[in-house]
């Protein structure tokens, strides 16, 4: 198949109803009432980001497919090969808006949004997203500001150059912005569904298959002289002291060490039970803690520093970025834990205080 760069990204010229370019962003709107597809497929080195705003599309990119339609849009990162085509067993009607957004002007614009740049966007975001209500009314309105901008601009009105240009940037800007928001969400439920539980994590079979990747892991780390750090959660293989316990004894390698996340071990049976959570902490060291080696208890302390626990002989020092208090775990075991909720406000307020520190 043919492949060229540059030459029609995407539009006819007949049946442009709207095109803008300026340093770094070309902007174009089209509407087709009739079966168009691509005659080849090409590239460029802009980043493509692909709203249709009415009926339906086929987008090809590298090996992927996917289909178009509005509440939708994609983006195409630089330099990946596509095309476009009319979705089988649709009407071949279609309306879309694109922006092709340049390194040269975008890669600082991302950044200081807090999207990491040109690559890291393309990179991170490239693919499908579709939106809600309320993201698909924001994004047709800035459409519709963008283009009226533009038609200022046409007839000469009191704006400057410099100054309407920075509109369209940081009208682009928000449309990659509601792209970037709407496809980490997507991303993140296709991950969960990755993450899912199911009844065979708990299986003997599954301990084993886990076993057997940390062995692979132990021995890498025992030749490098690393250590691996392990954690438990109460809904994955390795969900209780005791199962942790077992595999110290299995794994047999001073090259691994216990991350105990107390939160993490709380079963939903557990979560507004203090006495049952007190239980539970003052036996971990017991059930984590070698009898005749030394190893190190990271408690990912959620008030919220990290802190080393003087508990089970440990004796090397974790280092953190932050200020280290040594608490004995029977103190912190005293304490009821924290409820999940009430955790997970504090990790948002200590995430608000580093940035804070960092701005």
């Amino acid at each position: 198949m043919a492949e060229h760069r540059d030459v029609n990204l995407h539009n006819s010229r007949l049946e442009l109803v709207f095109e803008k370019r300026i340093p770094g962003l070309r902007v174009s709107e089209a509407v087709r009432h009739h079966r168009f597809i691509m005659r080849s497929r090409h590239v460029h080195e802009t980043i493509e980001l692909h709203f249709i705003l009415e009926g339906q599309r086929l987008m090809f990119v590298d090996r992927e497919t996917y289909r178009l339609s509005p509440h939708s849009a994609i983006v195409v990162n630089h330099n990946l090969i596509h095309k476009t085509s009319t979705a089988l067993g649709f009407p071949p009607d279609h309306h879309n808006f694109i922006l092709q957004l340049d390194r040269s002007r975008f890669d600082q614009i991302l950044r200081v949004a807090g999207l990491r740049g040109f690559d890291d966007f393309g990179e991170r975001f490239n693919g499908v997203a579709t939106f809600n209500e309320s993201e698909w009314r924001l994004i047709l309105a800035v459409i519709s500001e963008f283009k009226a901008m533009c038609e200022e601009d046409k007839m000469g009105a009191a704006v400057s150059m410099e100054d309407a240009h920075a509109f369209l940037y940081l009208q682009a800007l928000e449309l990659a912005s509601i792209f970037a928001k709407a496809r980490r969400r997507l991303l993140h439920a296709e991950l969960e569904a990755n993450q899912k539980v199911v009844p065979e994590t708990y299986t003997e079979e599954n301990y084993l298959r886990v076993l057997d990747s940390f062995k692979r892991i132990r021995d890498a780390a025992e030749k490098l002289g690393v250590m691996v750090g392990v954690e438990s959660v109460y809904n994955h293989t390795l969900r209780s002291p005791e199962m942790m316990r077992r595999f110290l004894d299995d794994i047999d390698s001073v090259n691994f060490d216990v991350i105990l996340d107390a939160v993490n071990l709380i079963t939903p049976e557990l979560a507004h039970d203090p006495t049952g959570q007190n239980a539970l902490f003052l036996g971990l060291a017991h059930k984590t803690g070698p009898a005749n080696r030394h190893r190190d208890l990271l408690f990912k302390h959620r008030f919220p520093l990290l802190q080393h626990i003087q508990a089970a002989g440990a004796l090397r020092t974790f280092v953190s970025l932050q200020k280290m208090a040594a608490v004995p775990l029977a103190v912190l075991a005293q304490k009821p834990c924290l409820h999940r909720q009430k955790v997970l406000r504090m990790r948002v307020q200590h995430l608000r205080d580093l940035r804070n520190v960092c701005a």
